[in-house]
């Protein structure tokens, strides 16, 4: 039998993080085998250098 409808990755116990500004959105989610805190440093690197190249 198929289903139907929307599938759904499993859960990951790793850090995610969701931000919306205005009508942008953006959803970072890291492995559950790295650390918070490396996640937030990659995530601020990548946020940098998005922001950068933006303008």
């Amino acid at each position: 039998m198929m289903m139907m409808g929307r599938h759904h990755p499993p859960v990951s116990s790793g850090a995610s993080f969701r931000m919306r500004r205005g009508s942008d959105s953006i959803a970072i989610e890291c492995s559950e085998r790295e650390s918070m805190q490396a996640c937030v440093n990659a995530a601020s690197a990548m946020l940098d250098k998005m922001g950068g190249a933006l303008r």
